[in-house]
């Protein structure tokens, strides 16, 4: 009996240790690095793990996720059997009372539309019972004072509905446009804040009793940032000041409250594997060779330089009473295909003097002289212009005081393939796809 006994005991602890036990890990978002195009958030929690196999649910998750960027680390001696995330089809979204309040407007609006439809089919249907049943007194007639009554009656009668039809069209006309914009201000409140979220489930096997501490990290998409820039001129004779801001976003589905950011200017879904370079064939001019008697009929070719023998890029070739025209390339060259004999050509670009030639098929080699410019000192600080160019009048700008460039203490950090800006100061990024500006990087170009 004793043997027996031991034997039934040790069986029943067997069987709890081959328990798998669940547990459910309430995570807090550490940080997140956002990318130009998507972001990575990292979660922490800690746990309490049994001696066995523990199935462990990290719940609550971003609805944008991406499951094949889910990684979970530990920072114990446990063995991680396996990690799967799934769609938590159970869970329901928090619904703010500005969204509720919008919702109930929705539905109330609904509501007195197909009341006022309904109404309005009354309406038409008495109008048509009181137009069909115009004729009266059937065969023996009907005395005057009766059809003056009866005329009296349906004149009146129409004249009310029509003036009830009326005036529920307009109701209802009213009514749908104020359907369409609260319904588009709900859609703007509650974008991306799908009911539907992921859950990580975790198995694990561990040795002993503890708490362990979990990191977990996943991919998500719609979120970003792009940068832009603030130039300010003081004088002439100082550098620019050039202010580097962030406008970073994000419709991930879970709000990002009070973290540190991490600004990556590198691209997590960009393909690894180095381009294919497909040549380009380069064709050379040679004003050497004279182009008489052997150039191509009705084509006129040729490079535009200044002075100084500097090409002139985005220059004008016109051809006189005609829509034919190009623009010089980059190197200056041009080419102008279906002329006509001896035309009049007009070469044009900013900050040169215009010249027109007259032109036959062949090479030119065309020299534009630049235009003097008497240009005083510029002073611009925010919104205002202080001094302009001669001769040029300036209008709309609003003279505001100096205002000292504002940033924050952003640490920068240089990889072998991106740049990472990480900035210590806390934020709160909303899944509303709305664009936080944050100024991270202050500079001066001489």
């Amino acid at each position: 009996m004793r043997i027996t006994l031991i034997g039934f005991t040790m069986f029943f602890s067997f069987a709890g240790n081959a328990q798998v036990k669940k547990l459910d890990a309430a995570t807090t978002i550490q940080n997140v690095t956002i990318f130009s195009s998507g972001a990575r958030v990292e979660r922490s929690a800690a746990v309490n793990i049994q001696t066995g196999r523990s199935e462990i649910t990290f719940a609550g998750l971003s609805n944008q996720l991406e499951q094949q960027t889910v990684q979970l680390k530990a920072d114990a001696n446990i063995t991680l059997l396996s990690v799967q995330s799934a769609k938590d089809f159970l869970t329901e979204r928090k619904i703010e009372q500005e969204e509720r309040s919008f919702i109930e407007k929705v539905n109330t609006l609904k509501d007195k539309s197909d009341l006022d439809t309904r109404l309005l089919d009354v309406y038409k249907n008495e109008e048509a019972m009181l137009i069909k049943n115009q004729s009266i007194g059937g065969q023996t007639g009907v005395k005057t004072g009766e059809l003056k009554e009866a005329l009296d009656f349906q004149r009146q009668r129409l004249t009310e509905v029509y003036g009830k039809e009326l005036e529920i069209q307009k109701r209802l006309q009213g009514e749908l446009q104020d359907l369409v914009r609260i319904k588009a201000q709900l859609q703007e409140i509650s974008r991306k804040r799908d009911s539907v979220s992921y859950i990580v489930t975790a198995l694990v096997e561990s040795k002993e009793t503890r708490t362990v501490n979990f990191q977990l990290l996943y991919n998500v998409k719609d979120a970003g940032w792009f940068p832009d820039y603030d130039v300010r001129v003081n004088d002439v004779t100082g550098p620019l000041s050039v202010l580097m801001n962030a406008n970073v976003y994000q419709r991930s589905g879970e709000t990002w409250r009070n973290i540190p950011l991490l600004l990556s200017t590198g691209n997590p879904n960009d393909n690894a594997t180095p381009p294919r370079l497909q040549p380009w064939m380069l064709g050379f001019y040679d004003p050497s060779v004279s182009f008489r008697g052997q150039a191509t009929p009705g084509l006129i070719s040729g490079r535009i330089t200044d002075d100084r023998n500097q090409p002139v890029a985005g220059a004008s070739i016109v051809i006189r009473g005609t829509g034919n025209g190009v623009s010089s390339d980059v190197n200056g060259f041009f080419k102008i295909q279906n002329i006509s004999n001896n035309p009049s050509i007009l070469i044009s670009c900013a900050g040169y003097k215009s010249k027109e030639i007259r032109a036959r098929p062949g090479y030119f080699a065309i020299i534009l002289e630049p235009t003097p410019t008497s240009l005083h000192d510029v002073v611009v600080t925010g919104n205002e212009l202080q001094s302009v160019a001669a001769g040029v009048e300036v209008s709309g700008y609003k003279k505001q005081q100096k205002e000292s460039i504002q940033t924050v203490e952003a640490i920068t950090q240089f990889q072998p393939t991106t740049t990472i800006f990480r900035i210590d100061d806390k934020y709160t990024l909303e899944t509303d796809g709305k664009t936080t500006t944050i100024g991270i990087r202050q500079f001066e170009i001489p």
